[in-house]
């Protein structure tokens, strides 16, 4: 393959993966679940299907049948923010203790019964 390509190629992924980057929403647990409970029409309209980097301190890492989730500790809520972890990314995951501040991203936050965010893993 001729070092053109190769370098194009290199330029499309970087740019991409740039400009997916701008489209992540930073947000702390605690400030999505208050805007939830404030007005949850503006919350989802700012927070939902939006990929989303959620930073909260970590109040269990249990499982849901097959999926295992973070539960991060957010203010006002009982049960906090569950984000289901990819398979992927659970090796990560075991690495985390209870009470640790971490930063994870994932994708289509939503409330069904509890706050959920899904495709999860511990950004770096």
């Amino acid at each position: 393959m001729p070092i053109s390509k190769i370098l194009a190629f290199c330029s499309l992924i970087l740019v991409n993966s740039f400009s997916h980057a701008e489209d992540i929403t930073t947000v702390t647990a605690d400030e999505l679940a208050r805007a939830w409970s404030n007005n949850q029409l503006a919350a989802e309209l700012k927070y939902s299907k939006k990929p989303l980097q959620l930073t909260g301190m970590v109040d269990r890492i249990s499982s849901s049948g097959d999926r295992y989730y973070v539960a991060l500790d957010a203010a006002g809520t009982f049960l906090g923010i569950s984000v289901y972890v990819r398979s992927d990314a659970l090796a990560k995951v075991a690495e985390l203790q209870k009470g640790q501040t971490i930063t994870m991203y994932c994708e289509n936050f939503e409330d069904v019964i509890s706050y959920q965010c899904h495709n999860g893993y511990v950004v770096d």
